[in-house]
Parts: C-alpha cells; sequence; structure tokens
C-alpha cells in the first residue's frame, strides 16, 4: 500500500496548499482537515509513473474525507426550503464568486453557464417535488403502479443527470481553465452528491438500480453501485480532457489519472487508504 501523507501534492512554492480559495463548497461547510491541491497536479513538475500513482492516490482519499462536504453541498445546491429560490441574479454571484475575480471568462460564456446551470436548479426542483409529492402512496401501492413510478423516476433522474453532464462538459470549453481548474471539481461535487442521492432515492423506493448512459452514445449499462457509477463518469470525463491538453495546455497527468481511477476504484478499491478518521465505507461488491 502506498505511504499517504500530506507532502504528496505539492504547489510550485513547495508546500501543501488545498483546495482553491474561493469553493463555494468550503465557504459554505468550512475546510477539510486533509485538503489537496488539484491545480499543482496538472502544473507541478514531472513525474515519475510511481510519483504521479502516489499523488492520484492521495487525492482519491481526500475524495473520500470530502464525502461529508459533498452531501452538504448538494444540501445547499439541491435541497433548499420550498419557500427558497435561486434567481438568476444570484446565479451570476455565485458564478463570479466560483470564476474569481481575474478569471479573463467572456460574458457569453458566463450567460450560457447561468442558463445551464439554471436548468440543473430546474429539474432538482421539478424531481424533489415529484419524490416530495406523495412517497407514503407510491409506498403502498400495487406493483404495476409501482413500476410506472419507476419509469416516471427514471426520466426525471435522466434528464437531470444529461444536464449536469452537460454542465460539466461545458466547463471543458472554459476561457483559460489554466487559471481557473477549481470549477471542475465544483461540478464534480454536484456531481457526486447527485449520484449518491440517486441511490439512496432507489433505497427509499426499493426498486432496482437506474440504467444511466455509458461512456459511448450507444451504450448502455446497468450499473448498480454508486463507485462504479462515478468511476464512469468521471473517467470519461478526465480522459475527455486530456485529449484536449493542446488546446487547454493541461498537463498529462490527465491520462495517467485515467489509468490510476480505473486501476484502484475498480479493480482494487481495498488499496485505498483512508486516513482522516473519518468513518467511511468504500464498496467492494
Amino acid at each position: 500500500m502506498n505511504t499517504i501523507n500530506n507532502n504528496n501534492v505539492l504547489n510550485n512554492n513547495n508546500k501543501s496548499e488545498g483546495f482553491p480559495n474561493n469553493s463555494l463548497v468550503f465557504e459554505q461547510l468550512g475546510y477539510p482537515n486533509n485538503a489537496f491541491d488539484p491545480f499543482s497536479m496538472v502544473y507541478g513538475p514531472q513525474r515519475t509513473f510511481q510519483d504521479i500513482n502516489n499523488d492520484m492516490t492521495y487525492v482519491l482519499n481526500c475524495i473520500a474525507n470530502l464525502r461529508p462536504l459533498i452531501e452538504g453541498f448538494y444540501t445547499i445546491f439541491f435541497e433548499k426550503p420550498k419557500d427558497t429560490k435561486i434567481t438568476k441574479e444570484q446565479l451570476e454571484n455565485i458564478i463570479d464568486e466560483m470564476l474569481g475575480e481575474n478569471n479573463k471568462c467572456s460574458n457569453v460564456w458566463k450567460k450560457n453557464c447561468n442558463e445551464l446551470m439554471m436548468e440543473v436548479y430546474k429539474c432538482s426542483n421539478e424531481l424533489k417535488e415529484f419524490i416530495l409529492k406523495d412517497k407514503q402512496t407510491y409506498l403502498e401501492c400495487d406493483k404495476k403502479k409501482t413500476m410506472n413510478l419507476r419509469n416516471i423516476l427514471t426520466e426525471n433522474v435522466n434528464i437531470m443527470e444529461k444536464k449536469i453532464q452537460e454542465l460539466l462538459i461545458f466547463f471543458s470549453s472554459l476561457e483559460y481553465i489554466e487559471y481557473n481548474i477549481n470549477i471542475y471539481y465544483e461540478c464534480m461535487l454536484i456531481y457526486i452528491s447527485f449520484i449518491k442521492n440517486i441511490d439512496l432515492l432507489w433505497e427509499v423506493y426499493d426498486v432496482d438500480p437506474i440504467y444511466i448512459s455509458g461512456s459511448k452514445k450507444n451504450e448502455v449499462r446497468d450499473i448498480s453501485s454508486f463507485r462504479e457509477r462515478l468511476h464512469l463518469f468521471i473517467s470519461s470525463f478526465i480522459k475527455d480532457v486530456g485529449r484536449t491538453s493542446n488546446r487547454t495546455k493541461l498537463h498529462p497527468v490527465w491520462h495517467e489519472m485515467h489509468k490510476i481511477l480505473t486501476f484502484d476504484l475498480i479493480l482494487y478499491p481495498q488499496r485505498l487508504e483512508i486516513y482522516s478518521g473519518l468513518n467511511i465505507d468504500i464498496d467492494q461488491s
């Protein structure tokens, strides 16, 4: 097992810096004890494969340590009280905070980002309203009605998942990505929290796992666990970002991230060492 310490990921000043300070997640929920710096992973010195493996193991552990923050982020973004609404103006301010003062992004890009985020928010509200409408009635209804419920839920969830994926893919067009890489991770947290809560949704309604799109448009797989579904999308996304490295000037480490995610998350999840003291279970099914 790899030795993990806070010096695995270094910034340009040779010290552990942690997640960007303008992360809305941490502003709302506080900072984790074991933060990591994805920016430095991309723009750090040339690394051997073992160095990259060590760094990725460290990052994967940190992602696990962020679980309370991830679930908290879902509450902030998707589970506001019914009488609370996020307006386009409020969302504009959130986007500006996520990007930072010197983001150099065009107003057109920000406008498109705002529209995509509002679509995600609208989908989440519609899904929540449907789920909370009359849960007990659905739970007590006969099998035929339950199947109809599942079809409606699946359709709603598929729409929302597609909107979130569109948002994440849209972020890959971010101008001056080397100065704004943290926005990828903000969206990752949204997506992780979405998948986690959808898993809980299926447990509540006692229905079979949802079918989701695979890495190819014509591929559909039945992926039942949070870990596998998370890996499928994020690893594909990282691989796609790596392919555009000439345009975005991203470090080739993105390719290695994909390999290590596949190796550690899917084949040998038990190798991931959780060292923060948090009581976190890793699905090994």
